[in-house]
């Protein structure tokens, strides 16, 4: 198998309990846990003081990414366990987050037409870095922080598939319910959508590719298992840094061209990677679909996608793979306009607008 750990990073349908080693058993077998590549060496651009962090990253102070939601499922008691992907909140009732946190089935073989989960089986939980508030809203209806919503559409992108070893176009919208409010600066809980310009800007691919060749610092953030596999309750920051495309494919074909359907495919035109700062730090099974934020202005960059072949939680020196947004500005905010339509299924009115934009983009 290929493309495996962090595609199923989200677990969508099982519980994440489990140690990351025991979601797949075939997987010393399949990948011989060879050596595939040279050590690569820290990177100038990362903190200092990076390398004497834990595994796990750090946790998030609350109101410092008021933006990020945690996307949960439940059906009779709400814990840990159920939540499964991350989200952006783009705008007060639409969600970003990736295609394979929405879709259901068999998780190796995405393809169009999607086979969408319901979407109001999803609570959408902002206002608070500590998972525990959910749990204890849910539970007893109320709690120190934070708010929460139940999902009403989602709709992901057409050419979002995953077949053998290459996944494409990895992003998904989900609409709450209704929408998040405003809480006042000095209350606890805030939720604020991510300030992202809704124009067209010609120069956002070449800007990205810039910042890959610098090897830009990023921040990425999540519930996701820990290292150890097991579940945490508050958001963890981890600081990456971004890598060249051709870096990227080079070194992601080298880590799966022993494995049994590689080499893994990297695309460079709608895929983004990047490589953990400290020992440890990477994306794990959870943290599907959650932000990349890039540069001194946090600029955001893309969405967890996947992890090439037997990578896997804190194994930081392979690279891991994110969605581009650059790819996708004009599928996003034609999609959000089409999520609140509700005459017009949001799927094929979307795609077909970002079709027609594709002369401008491509």
């Amino acid at each position: 198998m290929s493309l495996v750990s962090c595609i199923v990073l989200s677990l969508v349908y099982s519980s994440r309990a489990q140690p990351i080693g025991d979601l797949n058993e075939e997987s010393e077998e399949i990948f011989g846990l060879q050596n595939y590549g040279e050590e690569i060496p820290d990177d100038l651009n990362c903190p200092k003081d990076e390398l004497s962090r834990i595994s796990n990253g750090n946790d998030a102070e609350e109101g410092q990414f008021p933006f990020v939601v945690a996307l949960i499922r439940w059906k009779n008691n709400p814990n840990l366990n159920d939540q499964f992907c991350v989200g952006t909140l783009y705008t007060w009732d639409v969600v970003v987050t990736a295609c394979h946190c929405l879709v259901k089935g068999d998780i190796l073989r995405i393809r169009y037409p999607h086979d969408m989960i319901d979407p109001q089986s999803v609570d959408i939980s902002a206002g608070t870095v500590d998972l525990n508030n959910y749990i204890t809203r849910r539970r007893k209806g109320t709690a120190k922080s934070g708010q929460v919503r139940r999902g009403k559409k989602a709709v992901v992108h057409l050419k979002c598939s995953r077949s053998k070893n290459k996944i494409t176009h990895d992003f998904g919208l989900l609409k709450a319910d209704r929408p998040f409010y405003i809480v006042p600066v000095f209350v606890p809980g805030q939720v604020k959508p991510l300030n992202v310009s809704k124009k067209y800007n010609p120069r956002h691919r070449a800007q990205v590719d810039k910042m890959a060749n610098n090897h830009t610092l990023c921040t990425t953030l999540g519930w996701g298992l820990n290292a150890q596999g097991k579940s945490v309750n508050i958001l963890q920051v981890i600081h990456t840094t971004m890598r060249p495309g051709n870096w990227c494919s080079e070194r992601i074909k080298n880590i799966t061209i022993h494995q049994e359907t590689g080499p893994d495919v990297f695309a460079p035109r709608s895929q983004i990677c990047v490589v953990g700062c400290g020992p440890g730090q990477t994306v794990c099974p959870g943290d599907s679909g959650g932000p990349l934020m890039c540069g001194e202005i946090n600029h955001f960059v893309g969405v967890v996608s996947y992890g090439p072949g037997d990578a896997s939680c804190g194994k930081d020196k392979y690279p891991f793979v994110y969605a581009r947004t650059d790819a996708n500005d004009l599928w996003i905010w034609a999609t959000i306009a089409g999520l609140d339509d509700d005459e017009i299924a949001p799927h094929s009115v979307a795609s077909i607008l970002h079709m027609s934009t594709m002369a401008v983009t491509t």
